[in-house]
């Protein structure tokens, strides 16, 4: 679990500099960011070793992911003009919440030895 903190926490630093560097660039490196993230979080669901509280948080950032998707659909069904900045400003949230999951499961693993 260490190695998945460690690879989420580069890429996570390289995303922040390069939409700093160019937000054109960096929200498209948001993409491939995003299923890295989903892919982890998939590898820590699906593991028996991390707390129940730790599984609790990783559902929660499942939902966030639908409820994301959800958002975009309803909003370009119904053209909600005044959703269009949470859709953009949410992935970057989705993305910190989950860096702070993988830190915690990073720390009770530092823990446990």
């Amino acid at each position: 679990m260490i190695f998945l903190y460690y690879i989420n926490l580069i890429s996570f630093i390289g995303l922040i500099i390069l939409s700093m560097i160019d937000p054109f660039f960096g929200v498209l490196l948001l993409i491939p960011f995003a299923f890295l993230q989903v892919i982890s979080s998939l590898i820590l669901k699906t593991d028996n070793s991390i707390s129940l509280k730790s599984q609790k948080l990783v559902s929660i950032y499942f939902y966030s992911i639908f409820f994301w998707v959800a958002l975009m659909i309803l909003t370009s069904f119904f053209n909600l003009e005044f959703a269009y900045n949470i859709i953009t400003f949410l992935p970057i949230l989705i993305a910190v919440y989950f860096m702070i999951i993988t830190y915690l499961i990073y720390k009770e693993n530092c823990n446990e030895r």
